[in-house]
């Protein structure tokens, strides 16, 4: 072998590695993604008392797998009320919204515990079954067929023997993950469960279950009341840098915020080495003021909740 063809196959295998070198873990993910089949908006449903930051840590981990953020929605319902005509009817437009938002023609449906409830009642009916490409139950009551009139929609259903709220079992018919000492939310918040959904929707075996770290991390919150979720926008939202291990303010507010009708407010990019102080304060002297203390985002958040104490009359509020 000649020389300069050794040089040459020196130059090509250092050429390659330095172009593997610069390639980050979010490239690779969405270099997975363009091989898929068009990907379709995830709604996510949150089960009793919750609220749509029930999924936050599922859609970061979406995110580092170079899922669309534009494809991640969760649905904040009164579940106080439990699966009634309402909750179906409010999903089901909010279903239609994304659609013609998204111009997608179906989504995957995902439901947590009473969300499981809401969900699996939503594909009950053909009309509403038919925008349903795939459905996810997650510690959620158990059912005697997958999801849809007839039992058509693929269905996962995950539950775990360490659940002491809900009870599950195997689904006939349906794709079953069963887990050992997962605790009720786990079900819906940990790497693992998010690992059999992940395969379950894309149909893909390579997952990342750890976040991806990002160097100017976005959040983007909502202010709603706790247990009925209704939006609170009549407050003001002040964020501060903190020291991590006191909660000592550092300086003044990094942001201000006057959240919209629907409660949200957002987006702010963070330091993602640094912890965070969210104060809601309003000029209603009944308002209680509340602090919220985060460690600090390594990545985009874009479920980050802010509850208010339920108005004294309201269900929540006498509970």
């Amino acid at each position: 072998m000649s020389a300069m063809y050794i040089s040459l196959l020196r130059y090509l295998t250092v050429s390659i590695f330095a172009l593997t070198s610069c390639i980050s873990d979010d490239d690779f993910s969405n270099a997975a993604i363009s091989k898929r089949a068009e990907p379709l908006p995830i709604v996510m449903i949150h089960g009793a008392l919750a609220s749509g930051d029930t999924y936050a840590r599922h859609a970061m981990l979406w995110g580092s797998n170079g899922y669309d953020r534009e494809l991640l929605y969760v649905f904040d319902w009164n579940s106080l009320g439990g699966a009634n005509a309402q909750a179906l009817s409010a999903l089901d437009a909010y279903i239609d919204q994304i659609k013609t938002k998204t111009g997608k023609s179906k989504v995957y449906l995902v439901g947590h515990s009473a969300g499981g409830g809401l969900g699996y009642s939503y594909c009950s009916v053909a009309a509403r079954a038919q925008k349903v490409s795939k459905y996810v139950h997650l510690a959620s009551n158990p059912q005697t067929k997958p999801a849809g009139p007839a039992g058509e929609i693929p269905t996962l259903n995950v539950y775990s023997k360490g659940d002491k709220v809900v009870s599950g079992a195997t689904m006939n018919g349906a794709t079953n993950a069963v887990f050992e000492d997962l605790d009720h939310y786990e079900v819906a918040t940990s790497p693992e469960s998010f690992e059999r959904i992940y395969k379950f929707l894309l149909e893909e075996e390579n997952v990342m279950t750890t976040l991806v770290p990002m160097d100017a991390p976005k959040i983007t919150g909502r202010v709603v009341t706790l247990g009925e979720n209704k939006p609170i926008s009549t407050v003001k939202v002040r964020v501060f840098e903190t020291e991590g291990a006191t909660g000592i303010r550092r300086r003044i507010p990094i942001a201000e915020f006057t959240p919209d009708a629907d409660g949200r407010f957002g987006p702010l990019a963070v330091r993602p080495d640094t912890h965070h102080e969210f104060e809601i304060t309003s000029e209603d002297p009944e308002f209680r003021t509340l602090h919220y203390y985060r460690e600090p985002f390594v990545r985009d958040n874009p479920f980050l909740y802010l509850r208010t104490f339920p108005p004294a009359a309201s269900f929540a509020g006498i509970i």
